[in-house]
């Protein structure tokens, strides 16, 4: 990669700006916090842009990458579940009514184990990343009459083993999620996600506004600390 382009393409489509690193002034485990939930943010950003370019031409890559973005929520699930108190705590002395009304609302969506985590997430991550299935799993493979596999034309992968895409497995995964996944559950996770950019978003908002006054803020309260 171009050392004076890092970012690849990304700097044509995009305005790069730079501000001030209000992280360096949290503690660690904030720190770490913030830093889970904008690298989740992004993960999620990618899965979603990726599943809406597949979804017509190739909707078996744009099922993998939703099990992937669930399992992206998941996880932030149990960092929220364990540590969010610490991003509450630190809003809540910051005072920002309309950051701390955001993270609440994120923290409703995720840090509830019973609900969306356990009964949507939680079952759709193992079953997709844990390969271990039920006899109903196995049964849908069995009633199959021909097991489809698909073979690249041309291109890198043509006539070489990994170019090769195992349809019927692909019909069995996209069976699972369809077991677990409904119209509410799906709305559920979206909310989830819009809510995640949106708290990450107005977070850094008030980085490039506020950068002195947060500088300030944030060194006072961890004095008081």
């Amino acid at each position: 990669m171009d050392e004076k382009t890092p970012w690849g393409k990304l700097h044509e489509e995009c305005i790069i700006h730079d501000f001030d690193n209000f992280v360096k002034y949290f503690d660690d485990e904030l720190a770490s916090v913030v830093l889970s939930l904008v690298i989740c943010a992004n993960d999620l950003k990618i899965c979603l842009d990726l599943i809406f370019t597949e979804k017509n031409e190739f909707p078996h890559k744009a099922n993998y990458f939703f099990k992937l973005a669930i399992s992206h929520l998941r996880e932030l699930a149990t960092v929220v579940g364990k540590k969010g108190e610490l991003v509450q705590n630190f809003l809540q002395r910051h005072n920002d009514k309309t950051l701390l009304e955001s993270w609440k609302i994120l923290e409703d969506n995720l840090a509830n184990y019973e609900g969306l985590v356990k009964d949507v997430l939680k079952e759709v991550r193992d079953d997709a990343f844990h390969y271990e299935y039920s006899k109903e799993t196995v049964s849908a493979l069995k009633n199959f009459d021909k097991l489809q596999v698909a073979y690249q034309k041309k291109g890198v992968f043509k006539e070489n083993p990994i170019g090769q895409v195992y349809l019927f497995g692909h019909k069995v995964s996209g069976t699972i999620m369809n077991v677990h996944l409904d119209k509410k559950s799906v709305q559920k996770m979206s909310e989830a996600s819009s809510n995640l950019f949106t708290f990450v978003d107005s977070l850094l908002h008030i980085a490039q506004q506020e950068d002195v006054y947060l500088r300030s803020l944030v060194k006072k309260l961890t004095k008081n600390n």
